[in-house]
């Protein structure tokens, strides 16, 4: 005997119907709330992701010129360092509270 082994499908079925009306329901919500959060931190996330890339190639390029040993050129380090400060700079000016949407936002109220 099958021993109500045909009780499971329809209780499958309905749970997948319900997972699905629930998420009918919250996709839009959550479409919504993932725009604006994209919006919101969009110059963080950019600025996270070009840190990223750099640094994973800068630290690339350091572990080439660290196993050369005596081949080492000292123009190429020097250059990595002197972009990572330009990084850092650059980083500095972009996140100040002078150059956030916000301050802007502030400033020109204050303005009017």
């Amino acid at each position: 005997g099958s021993g109500g082994g045909g009780s499971g499908p329809p209780d499958v079925s309905s749970a997948v119907q319900s997972l699905a009306r629930w998420l009918e329901n919250t996709m839009p919500f959550a479409m919504l709330l993932l725009g604006v959060f994209i919006y919101e931190h969009s110059r963080g996330l950019l600025i996270f992701l070009w840190l990223t890339l750099f640094l994973h190639q800068a630290n690339d390029v350091m572990k080439k010129q660290m196993a050369l040993k005596e081949n080492r050129r000292c123009s190429a380090l020097l250059a990595l360092i002197w972009l990572l400060g330009v990084q850092v700079w650059a980083v500095y000016t972009l996140v100040t509270p002078e150059n956030t949407p916000d301050a802007a936002a502030a400033a020109a109220a204050a303005a009017a």
